[in-house]
């Protein structure tokens, strides 16, 4: 069952000048001078080169079967259903480059209804191989037990193998910890199976406590970083142990329900980072006549596993065999018939820092998990890669257009709404969330459109329409064809807002201003897999408040919050008020980042010249972030600092900013495609005199969700649909901060009667 679990709520700002102070939970941002007002914050990570959504681990080997290190990316090519994939990063590691953290390797021994002459077998050829070599392990190793009373673990993980086999052989173990996993199996039944090895081998496969128990141990390293090793050591019988028979399903029902815990397991698998190498003990068959004879022939689980389950109508219950899942997860499945267990385990752990690492985005996907197989070539061609064989495809794992949305140019809009007056309000608004801009409604155009609206919903509609446009191109007629300007007039312009921004907005009266915060959240659809659906909702009001704010020496430096936006925890934009300004100081100061863009019109008739800027990450003064991300306990934050680019507005006759757009450079960031904040200014009368100052601001953001995935009371989370949130702040009721002080004359008081 996958359940959408959150969506990202996130930070966006514009880095003012040292010694800004915050002003609380403003939406957007936080100074990165103020640390105090990110102490709350999650902590950071890293952007530097991009990234794919899925990333693989990959184990290359020469026709010994030794590991191969040193290979370059362009020795690998990726194909995704047969398709060339482009990949978009990719780590190589080895002992001289090894990984961080280290490979983490765990080994569980299985007794699970195991008889106990059997078993004894077991745990004899497990303890040869943890005290060869004297009892050194080529690093460290965990060590757990399951058996018909649970999940056991032998206390932390050890370099030394005489201490995990006496563990295993005086039983010192304690309750595994990590995870809740408890045996659902009839105590009788397991008492009259564990009598004899006849029993053993003709008692009907048991329910799926060993695969529940493979799904405990895989969503709790879900939660940590880093490429695990299972080395599960088993006698490779039953649904999750080994040579099971194919258990029939016969209901629609019971199909998708198989179906579904084959792609729950592969995804946590693959999420979390864990190959399974499945050894199976040395030991004869016992017919049901009382004659041993050598174990039955097991099934192509290669073949099982480079074949996943496309849809309920094929899944069978071998697709959790355990030999098939080891080779789905990029392990390995050694034949019993093979070798001894010991040099299979040896051969699992030989080399276990010596792998590869790339990352790549899906296809996108039509349905709910669609099945894709994965092969990895290498140039040379006597080598092979053992990887992950396949995973199964969401529809939101890509970022696409909404087809039922249609476009339009301002003037269309404009004609829609003239035709449509008499339409009934909520049949407007309904309307109006069909469609989509190409062009920039500019402030006046936005507020002439509300104007003529009537009705409460389809007002809501058009501004969420109209600022979503926010950082398109004005319409062509907005554009002035005016003469290109030389480079020293440019340099001129650019030295008047320079001048603007040091001399004139310091000197600024102190002043407050009443900041309206209108929200907006897109509600994508989904898909729960299981027939249900959680039906899309566009752009839509879900939140207003209104706030006082102050300006004060050139900077907001606080504001009377209301008690609704106190409660906001990850709803902030910092620096769309004054400090965006100071933001902008760091770009002109370099004339050269500076390039000419246009002329365009002023509402009042005159011009502006706009020019266009790019900063890159190194400089970066613009920080976005969100709540959540999928890995560890699925609610650990972050920030980055990306580079970023935009434009500016410049009066050029004054220097005064009127208009900056700043967008983020986020390709290849996983969690965020989107974060961007838009200022415009202009005349506001404050006291006797006339000030630009800011009218209205736009933030959007475009992220993706977190959702939970749950069978067998486990669950891990991924990645979910993406979905957009867009703040609108309108700036109004602007008043001198002062106090009148009135000095009365001298007077006699009257005495006392």
């Amino acid at each position: 069952m996958t359940i959408p679990c959150r969506f990202l709520l996130v930070a966006l700002v514009l880095l003012p000048c040292a010694g800004a102070q915050p002003s609380g939970t403003n939406s957007g941002a936080v100074p990165q001078s103020d640390q105090t007002a990110t102490s709350s914050q999650p902590p950071a990570i890293a952007f530097s080169a991009p990234e794919g959504l899925l990333h693989i681990d990959i184990v290359v080997a020469n026709p010994a079967g030794s590991p191969v290190t040193g290979l370059p990316a362009a020795d690998f090519s990726l194909l995704d259903n047969g398709q060339p994939a482009k990949i978009v990063s990719f780590h190589a590691y080895s002992v001289a480059f090894p990984p961080h953290p280290p490979v983490d390797i765990t080994l569980l021994l299985d007794t699970f209804q195991v008889p106990r002459e059997l078993e004894t077998i077991e745990h004899e050829q497990l303890e040869d191989f943890l005290r060869q070599n004297g009892g050194q392990l080529p690093q460290p190793i965990s060590l757990l037990i399951l058996n018909d009373s649970g999940l056991w673990q032998a206390g932390p993980p050890s370099l030394d193998g005489n201490i995990l086999a006496d563990a295993i052989a005086h039983n010192r173990v304690t309750r595994w910890g990590r995870g809740a996993w408890v045996s659902g199996t009839n105590q009788s039944s397991i008492a009259a199976n564990r009598g004899t090895i006849d029993a053993f081998s003709t008692a009907q496969p048991p329910p799926l406590d060993a695969l529940q128990a493979l799904g405990a141990f895989a969503a709790a390293e879900r939660r940590e970083p880093g490429r695990k090793l299972l080395l599960w050591f088993g006698p490779g019988w039953g649904v999750a142990s080994g040579n099971s028979p194919n258990v029939p399903t016969d209901s629609q029902q019971q199909k998708q329900t198989l179906f579904d815990h084959i792609a729950w397991f592969s995804t946590l698998l693959r999420l979390a980072r864990v190959s399974l190498c499945s050894v199976s003990p040395m030991y004869a068959h016992r017919a049901p006549s009382g004659q041993v004879e050598s174990p039955p022939p097991p099934p192509d689980f290669a073949s099982l596993a480079l074949h996943p389950a496309a849809s309920p109508l094929d899944a069978t219950t071998l697709a959790l065999n355990r030999q098939v899942l080891a080779i789905e997860s990029g392990g390995s499945a050694p034949n019993p018939a093979s070798g001894d267990p010991v040099s299979q385990l040896n051969d699992c752990v030989r080399a276990p820092s010596a792998f590869y690492t790339l990352t790549f985005n899906p296809a996108p996907a039509e349905h709910v998990d669609e099945v894709h197989d994965l092969k990895v070539n290498l140039r040379a061609p006597e080598l092979t890669a053992r990887t992950t064989t396949g995973y199964y495809d969401q529809p939101y794992y890509t970022d696409v257009t909404n087809p039922a949305i249609r476009p339009v140019t301002v003037d269309q809009l404009d004609q829609l709404l003239r035709n449509e007056q008499s339409t009934p309000d909520a049949d407007l608004a309904h309307q109006l969330s069909t469609v989509e801009l190409t062009e920039r409604a500019d402030t006046a155009q936005i507020a002439s459109w509300t104007a003529q609206l009537r009705g409460k919903k389809s007002r809501e509609a058009l501004v969420a329409l109209a600022d979503a446009s926010a950082f398109l191109d004005l319409p062509p007629a907005e554009i002035l064809p005016d003469p290109l300007p030389d480079r020293n007039a440019q340099l001129q312009m650019i030295s008047l807002a320079d001048a603007y921004l040091n001399q004139t907005i310091p000197h600024l009266p102190n002043f407050f201003a009443q900041r309206t915060s209108v929200e907006y959240d897109e509600t994508p659809q989904f898909d729960h897999g299981d027939g249900h659906f959680t039906a899309a909702e566009p752009l839509h009001l879900v939140d207003t408040s209104k706030t006082t704010v102050l300006y004060r020496n050139g900077a907001e430096v606080e504001s009377k919050q209301s008690r609704r936006e106190k409660s906001s925890h990850w709803q902030f934009v910092y620096g769309t008020f004054g400090p965006v300004l100071r933001a902008v100081k760091g770009v002109l100061a370099d004339p050269a980042a500076l390039t000419w863009s246009r002329w365009e019109k002023d509402a009042a008739g005159g011009r502006r010249a706009v020019f266009r800027y790019v900063v890159p990450a190194s400089a970066s003064e613009f920080r976005t972030g969100g709540c959540c991300l999928p890995d560890g306990e699925g609610n650990g934050g972050f920030t980055t600092m990306p580079g970023y680019h935009g434009e500016i507005a410049i009066d050029p006759a004054s220097g005064a900013i009127l208009r900056v757009e700043t967008q983020a450079d986020l390709e290849g960031f996983v969690p965020i495609d989107r974060s961007e904040v838009m200022v415009s200014y202009g005349p506001v009368t404050i006291g006797e005199k006339t000030y630009i100052c800011p009218l209205r601001s736009v933030s959007i953001w475009r992220a993706r969700s977190v959702t939970a995935h749950w069978e067998w009371n486990q669950g891990f989370r991924d990645w979910g649909p993406w979905a957009t949130k867009l703040i609108e702040f309108r700036f109004d009721d602007y008043h001198i901060f002062r106090a009148n002080v009135r000095i009365l004359p001298a007077v006699n008081p009257e005495p006392d009667q």
